[in-house]
């Protein structure tokens, strides 16, 4: 069967940095009553807040000011240890069946809010010795208190099933409205108030879909959590999405095998948004940089400031270009046949050099001169013709006269014409 294209889309990727994830330690509780909804027993909750950015823990946040619903005794907020801390007493009848207190979280100036969550489990209302109460026909079975299965039907206040740890904790399924001893995510025993679906292994909630329309998977910080009352899906800390293949997104951004033409349009990445990693040669088409980037106008545009490096056979550093070994001193010359010294100091050869200051010195150094063109000969140098000198043979007084031959630091020498 042939396929027809229906859409085609595209996707845009915004690279930002490390988000604040708040969470605390105690989001919602359930408080028995009885059916006219009374608070049968004092309780006090202590709830920590937490605010962590990216695998950093952050304590420079400030918890605001927090209401008191009617029913609490007291709501207390303790900006030196991030707690919040719930009282209400025994015999409270003004505690609404639920509701919702705002928690205020100010972190760079910015307010953020977390919420808690509460309902009331009330006892079923006493029936009358003698009469059965109002309800469905399925139910009129069940009127003794007591579980009641039959073919049809089964109805229980509570249902568990699974194991009892040695701690007094559980491992299991617990259906219903009841309280069990579980695991804090410190590790502390405390007791949960079940009231709809919950499961437990070794004393540690790790899913749960209340009567308030709250549900989550998984617990500490790896978990997925709908929030009944804000609308909103939340992530613990430690959770991130994986697909099949290379790509996933967690809380340092969006991460992919690979990204194509057609997959990155109309969008930018400059330099700073690239931290890390490598980009292979394979990936990189290197006859079209050259073409565009090696050409005669930029490589003449270029100022070089070369210290160190190879030209053909010539070495350059930072004050020299030279072929051989390097002398860049005043007043010497090289130490081998073809080592060859273009520097600071001037320009040098084997027996021959030129200072920068002007002075010099040729054949080993027996003929030299200084700055200002006073020459030195050793006594070694001497001026050797191969022919007598015609000028200097007609001023002695012709060819008759012996002949200038030769002059050394000894005197100067005549031969016979």
């Amino acid at each position: 069967m042939a396929k027809i294209l229906i859409a085609r889309g595209q996707a845009t990727i915004y690279v930002q940095k490390d988000g604040y994830t708040i969470t605390q330690s105690l989001g919602e509780y359930v408080f028995p009553a009885d059916d006219t909804g009374k608070i049968l027993s004092s309780v006090t909750l202590t709830s920590t807040v937490r605010v962590m950015c990216g695998d950093e823990e952050l304590t420079a946040f400030t918890i605001g000011a927090v209401g008191k619903p009617a029913g609490f005794s007291s709501v207390t907020v303790n900006n030196g240890t991030k707690t919040l801390t719930y009282v209400i007493t025994a015999g409270t009848t003004t505690l609404a069946d639920h509701g919702t207190i705002d928690i205020p979280v100010t972190i760079s100036g910015i307010v953020y809010h977390l919420s808690f969550v509460w309902s009331k489990a009330k006892a079923g209302i006493p029936g009358k010795d003698g009469v059965d109460a109002d309800m469905l026909d399925w139910v009129k079975e069940w009127n003794t208190g007591k579980t009641l299965i039959n073919g049809n039907t089964v109805i229980t206040p509570k249902l568990f099933a699974g194991t009892k740890n040695s701690d007094g904790t559980v491992s299991g399924i617990a259906i219903g409205s009841f309280t069990l001893n579980t695991k804090t995510s410190s590790g502390t025993i405390a007791a949960e108030a079940v009231n709809g679906i919950y499961g437990f292994r070794d004393g540690y909630k790790t899913f749960y879909v209340d009567n308030g329309g709250n549900a989550q998977l998984g617990y500490g910080d790896q978990y997925v959590r709908y929030n009944a009352t804000t609308g909103k899906v939340e992530f613990g800390s430690g959770v991130s999405l994986n697909w099949v293949g290379a790509t996933y997104i967690d809380k340092d951004g969006v991460f992919t095998g690979t990204l194509s033409a057609d997959t990155i349009k109309t969008i930018s990445i400059s330099a700073s948004q690239i931290t890390s990693g490598i980009i292979a040669a394979a990936r990189i088409d290197t006859a079209a940089l050259k073409a565009s980037l090696i050409t005669a106008g930029n490589i003449e545009a270029l100022t070089l400031n070369v210290t160190k490096g190879k030209i053909g056979g010539w070495t350059v550093d930072a004050d020299s270009l030279y072929r051989g070994t390097k002398n860049n001193t005043v007043g010497s010359c090289t130490s081998a046949a073809g080592s060859i010294t273009l520097g600071s100091n001037g320009i040098r050869g084997y027996k021959w050099r030129l200072d920068a200051s002007g002075a010099g010195a040729v054949a080993g150094g027996n003929i030299a001169w200084d700055a200002s063109g006073n020459v030195t000969f050793a006594s070694t140098v001497s001026a050797l013709w191969t022919a007598p000198i015609g000028s200097l043979t007609t001023a002695l007084g012709g060819s008759g006269y012996p002949k200038l031959t030769k002059i050394t630091a000894d005197g100067i020498s005549l031969g016979v014409a």
